[in-house]
């Protein structure tokens, strides 16, 4: 399953929960208060681990980047990468969480922008995750 698709899932499941609980909340008839702590704590159990903030793509000028694309096209749409280095890194491959020894290249626009660090494995895109500034 693709990085999109599987985000496109999430997302569905995430919004159907709230849609749940949303309604088991007006049949109960909770107060407001009750009501926002509730949505609140459904929405921090269904949004996943704190330190799984990734993106399904970056775009460099004109030319995006996703996914699947081979380290070769990161290059010519990217230029060389500001940073590299390598090491083991737990991602989503083929629909399952695997650790694998991955290269990652990290790009930034301007200093006020956010890094983006493009992780690669066997030559091609893994995963394209949000960094620091």
């Amino acid at each position: 399953m693709r990085a999109t698709a599987r985000g496109a899932f999430l997302q569905a499941s995430r919004l159907r929960a709230l849609s749940a609980a949303v309604t088991v909340v007006h049949a109960v008839g909770m107060t407001t208060v009750r009501i926002a702590k509730t949505l609140a704590l459904l929405g921090a159990l269904t949004a996943g681990p704190a330190g799984e903030l990734a993106s399904d793509s970056y775009r460099c000028g004109r030319k995006l980047i996703r996914s699947g694309d081979p380290a070769a096209h990161v290059l010519a749409r990217c230029g060389p990468p500001k940073y590299q280095d390598r090491g083991r890194e737990t991602v989503y491959l083929e629909g399952r969480r695997q650790e694998l020894a991955v290269e990652r290249w990290y790009y930034q626009k301007s200093p006020r922008s956010l890094q983006r660090v493009i992780l690669l494995h066997r030559g091609k895109v893994v995963s394209i995750e949000i960094g620091d500034r």
